[in-house]
């Protein structure tokens, strides 16, 4: 990616990378990794509000930008490749203009051929509400947010994104199901603790397979590879629902309604609901976790 300056692009090509190759950032900023992104609304170029907090379980990276700023377009440039490898995974970019002209705006998207569709302008420019909330000072400016709203990269080089979206979508380790009855699950062997609600601590190791039915029912706390999550250990009366096929084209019906929950491979929530049947025609084919009642069964979509 590229460093941070001034509030306009004035800096010569030829100092600015020999100033890129002696700095990474020169940017003091008001959030830090690790805090909850601050949520905001915008108005995408339709006219249509967007708010942050309606892509809660999906990866973002909000951009601010503006078509007058030479670094920007360079930046955009590899952000299109970037959006065109992960959004298929559910990765958004919410680009912010600090254009104060809605045309340079609107005519620099359709030019630079930016194909991501949430854009947004607020043509307050520098006066903007949101570049004090998220402490912009220079352009391009962004930020990285997990699924959980957390930020995790601020001003990134683009291999540096790169690398974090490939740990999210497909290295991080993950723990499923929430609601279980014998075994909860890591997508690798990792040392885990598990502490009741109120931090008693009930069982540790190192697996990928947990078992959990000494543990009585109620809340419990994991952690486990830098994560801090919580699982419900129940029992249930009665068997859980059976299911067909195995091997499935667009649904999975269960033998009675139930609570069901629909993992991948790398151990992220897809689908969850009530009921009898399961939609899972807009799922890519690959290797699934069906949950029903605290068991785990694994399905494979065509």
């Amino acid at each position: 990616m590229y460093i941070h300056l001034v509030k306009n692009n004035l800096l010569p090509n030829t100092l600015f990378s020999v100033l890129l190759f002696f700095f990474i950032s020169i940017t003091s900023y008001g959030l830090n990794v690790g805090e909850r992104a601050p949520d905001f609304s915008v108005v995408d170029q339709h006219g249509k509000t967007i708010h942050l907090n309606q892509y809660q379980g999906k990866v973002v990276l909000v951009e601010f930008w503006a078509s007058w700023c030479g670094y920007c377009k360079l930046l955009n440039e590899e952000l299109i490749d970037i959006y065109k490898a992960y959004h298929p995974q559910g990765f958004e970019i919410i680009s912010i203009s600090l254009d104060t002209k809605p045309e340079d705006w609107k005519n620099a998207i359709q030019k630079d051929l930016l194909n991501w569709p949430l854009h947004a302008i607020d043509t307050k420019g520098w006066n903007s509400t949101l570049v004090p909330l998220y402490g912009v000072d220079g352009l391009p400016s962004t930020f990285l947010i997990d699924e959980n709203g957390i930020l995790v990269g601020i001003d990134l080089f683009e291999d540096q994104i790169n690398k974090k979206l490939q740990y999210l979508y497909y290295n991080q380790v993950r723990m499923y199901p929430t609601d279980a009855v014998t075994k909860v699950y890591l997508t690798a062997e990792v040392k885990y603790e598990i502490y009741t609600d109120k931090g008693i601590l009930k069982l540790k190791g190192k697996a990928k397979e947990i078992d959990i039915s000494s543990l009585a029912e109620g809340k419990y706390v994991i952690k486990y590879d830098g994560k801090t999550e919580y699982f419900y250990r129940k029992r249930y009366t009665v068997s859980p629902p059976s299911f067909y096929p195995t091997r499935v084209d667009d649904k999975i019906t269960l033998s009675r309604e139930a609570d069901y929950y629909i993992y991948n491979v790398q151990g992220k929530l897809m689908l969850k609901g009530h009921g009898l049947t399961i939609d899972m025609s807009h799922q890519p084919a690959g290797v699934y976790y069906l949950s029903t009642e605290g068991v785990v069964h694994t399905v494979y979509k065509k």
